[in-house]
C-alpha cells in the first residue's frame, strides 16, 4: 500500500513537472510570421523568405534567406551584403552582413530586434564594417511581427 501511495505521488510530480514545463512555451511561443520578397536591381532575380517571431526575452528573432542573390564583387565595389532595420524616425540600425555562399548563390541572417514593425532592408555594401546603408538597396520589405 505505501509503495503504491509513493507511486502515485511520484506520477503527480511528474505531471505537475511537466505540465509546468509546457505553460511558459505556450504562453511565450508566438506564431511566426513569414514574408516573401524579390530582390531588386542590381540583383534582380533574387528571393527572399522573412521569418520574425517572439521571442522568451519579449524580443524578435528574424531569419532572413535569399536565394538566387549574385556575389557582390560581381555587381561593382561591394564586399557584400547588409541588413539593416529601419523602425519609424530612427535611424537604420544594422542587423548584420548576410553569410553568403559562392557555391549555393544564397544569404543568410539570423538576429535579434527590440522592433516589433519595420522596414527590412538589404543592401550591397562596399564595406562590411559599413556604419550606415548604402543607397544600393536590394531587397525591401515591410514587417510587422504577430502578437
Amino acid at each position: 500500500m505505501a509503495r503504491r501511495l509513493l507511486t502515485m505521488a511520484g506520477m503527480k510530480s511528474r505531471a505537475l513537472l511537466l505540465a509546468l514545463l509546457l505553460v511558459p512555451t505556450t504562453v511565450v511561443g508566438g506564431c511566426t510570421k513569414k514574408y516573401a520578397a524579390q530582390t531588386a536591381e542590381p540583383a534582380l532575380g533574387g528571393d527572399a523568405e522573412i521569418a520574425i517571431k517572439k521571442n522568451k526575452t519579449q524580443t524578435y528573432d528574424i531569419d532572413i534567406g535569399v536565394e538566387n542573390l549574385p556575389p557582390a564583387a560581381r555587381l561593382g565595389k561591394y564586399a557584400g551584403y547588409g541588413v539593416w532595420v529601419v523602425a519609424g524616425e530612427t535611424a537604420p540600425v544594422k542587423l548584420g552582413m548576410l553569410a553568403y555562399d559562392e557555391d549555393k548563390r544564397t544569404g543568410d541572417l539570423t538576429a535579434t530586434t527590440p522592433f516589433r514593425t519595420f522596414e527590412l532592408r538589404v543592401t550591397l555594401e562596399p564595406d562590411a564594417a559599413a556604419t550606415s546603408p548604402s543607397n544600393v538597396v536590394v531587397v525591401k520589405q515591410s514587417v510587422k511581427a504577430g502578437k
